[in-house]
C-alpha cells in the first residue's frame, strides 16, 4: 500500500486518467485490505477533484461586475481617519469646506473594470468630462445656479483639492448643455438615439450617483 502512496506523491505532473490506471494496476496486482481499498479510493477521489475544470464564468454577470463595484476600503479608510482626527469633524466646516473634501472622496474612489480578461482596479472619476457629473449634482442640490458656468467656475476653484484625476476645465463642463446630462440627474435615463456609447453613459451615471451619495452621508 506504501507503494501506492509513493506512487502518487512522485507522480503529481500526470494526468489523472494515467494516475487512476496506475494505481487500480498496481492494487489489483496484490491482495488489498479494506484499509488500502479505503486508502486508494482516497487518493482517485483527490485526484479527481484535483484536476477538475473550475466552473464556467458567467459572463453576464462578470460583466455586471465591471462598471460598478466600488472599492469600500477607501471608504473604510477615510471614515476611520475622521474617527481617528486626522480630519476634522464635518459638523465644523463650511459648506466649501465640506464640498472639497466630498470630491477628494470621490477621486479616492475605485472600481472593477474588465481588461484583457482580468479584473483590475481603476479610479472610478477619470475623465475630464466627468466634472460635469459634479456641476450636475451640485446645481440639482441648489448649491450652484443651473446654466451659469462662470459661477460654478469660481465656485469650483474655490472648492477644487490639491490633486485630482482629471483637469477640471470650465469648457469641458460647459459642454454638458450639448449632452442627456443638462437634464436634472433624476431624469437620466439613457437613450440610443442621443446618449451615445452606452459604457461612458453608465460611469457618468455611476460617477454622479456616488459623488450624491457621499455630499449626503456629510450632511450636505
Amino acid at each position: 500500500m506504501d507503494d501506492i502512496v509513493n506512487y502518487a506523491k512522485e507522480n503529481l505532473s500526470l494526468d489523472k486518467s494515467v494516475y487512476i490506471q496506475n494505481m487500480l494496476y498496481l492494487f489489483l496486482s496484490k491482495d488489498g485490505t479494506p484499509e488500502e481499498r479505503d486508502k486508494v479510493n482516497s487518493i482517485t477521489t483527490y485526484i479527481i477533484n484535483r484536476d477538475k475544470p473550475a466552473p464556467a464564468r458567467n459572463e453576464h454577470l462578470f460583466d455586471k461586475v465591471e462598471e460598478v463595484e466600488i472599492d469600500k476600503e477607501k471608504q473604510d479608510s477615510s471614515t476611520h481617519e475622521e474617527k481617528q482626527g486626522a480630519c476634522p469633524p464635518v459638523q465644523n466646516l463650511s459648506i466649501e469646506e465640506k464640498t472639497q473634501l466630498c470630491i477628494i472622496l470621490l477621486m479616492n474612489e475605485r472600481i472593477l473594470v474588465k481588461k484583457n480578461g482580468k479584473l483590475v482596479k481603476e479610479p472610478l472619476f477619470n475623465l475630464q468630462n466627468h466634472w460635469q457629473a459634479i456641476y450636475r449634482i451640485l446645481v440639482d442640490k441648489q448649491y450652484c445656479k443651473d446654466s451659469d458656468f462662470d459661477g460654478f467656475d469660481l465656485f469650483i476653484k474655490k472648492v477644487m483639492p490639491s490633486e485630482v484625476n482629471a483637469p477640471y476645465k470650465k469648457s469641458s463642463v460647459k459642454q454638458i448643455s450639448q449632452t442627456d446630462f443638462n437634464k436634472p440627474f433624476e431624469k437620466w435615463k439613457y437613450d440610443p438615439q442621443t446618449s451615445g456609447t452606452l459604457k461612458p453613459y453608465e460611469r457618468m451615471i455611476a460617477v454622479a450617483q456616488r459623488f450624491l451619495e457621499i455630499l449626503e452621508e456629510k450632511g450636505l
